[in-house]
């Protein structure tokens, strides 16, 4: 009994130390990385409509939004693929603060798991996410679809040399 009880106190002893071996060979999220511009908008509520409407645009689902923070975060948009590590998956977070009256500082994150299930990677009840980088590129795209449904037409100049007919 003096040996059971000896070896029940050494588990007690190690299985804590266990669980903080195994957290720290967790993978942890990137650093962030923002693509950041400034885009007009008559309001707050313009701004997260849009925002909204170019996530949607680019295939994100369930999107969320935190209008007394000033937050937008969509839901994972899945592209699993049938060889490990070439599926991924990328969720972006929108952020904005007023500048001025009809101006905002807007900050755009995508961030990006990889799938690295060896079994069935098409299936997402099979996947095993690890960080990845995040998708600056995605990023800026989702940037520039936002910006584009913001600004102004009467920014739009056409050169002399264009047909006016075209123009009616």
């Amino acid at each position: 009994m003096n040996i059971e009880s000896a070896l029940a106190r050494l588990l007690l002893l190690v299985l804590p130390l266990s669980v903080f071996v195994g957290c720290s060979t967790t993978p942890r999220e990137p650093k962030p990385t923002w693509r950041e511009a400034e885009v007009s908008a008559p309001s707050e509520n313009v701004l997260r409509v849009m925002s909204i409407g170019a996530l949607e645009r680019l295939g994100y689902k369930k999107v969320e939004s935190d209008p007394t923070g000033l937050q937008i975060t969509s839901g994972w948009r899945n592209s699993l693929a049938p060889f490990s590590g070439d599926g991924y998956r990328v969720m972006a977070e929108i952020e904005y603060e007023p500048l001025r009256a009809g101006a905002w500082s807007v900050r755009v994150r995508v961030k990006r798991q990889v799938n690295m299930s060896m079994v069935n990677p098409n299936d997402p009840a099979f996947a095993k996410w690890e960080w990845g980088p995040d998708d600056v590129q995605e990023a800026g795209v989702l940037l520039q679809q936002l910006r584009s449904s913001l600004d102004p037409v009467e920014d739009f100049k056409v050169g002399s040399e264009v047909d006016r007919r075209y123009l009616r």
